[in-house]
């Protein structure tokens, strides 16, 4: 998992690989970073996504949880 971040230091982007390459797994962890990502740069903040997403008991709330600095 990799975490983005603009000048000001606040999260805009994660980037999370699971899977093997070519896997649905890794296809569906890729298209929700994007999602992610997206909201992020559109003023949503790490923790109401992760609040969202199923909290830090999913993939994407744990990458978000790490983005936040939780």
């Amino acid at each position: 998992m990799t975490v983005g971040y603009d000048r000001a230091g606040d999260p805009r982007e994660i980037f999370i690989a699971s899977g093997k390459s070519g896997s649905a797994l890794r296809l569906l962890m890729e298209d929700a970073s994007v999602l992610a990502s997206l909201l992020l740069q559109h003023g949503y903040s790490p923790a109401e996504l992760r609040q969202r997403l199923g909290g830090d008991n999913s993939a994407i709330g744990a990458a978000l949880a790490v983005a936040e600095g939780a």
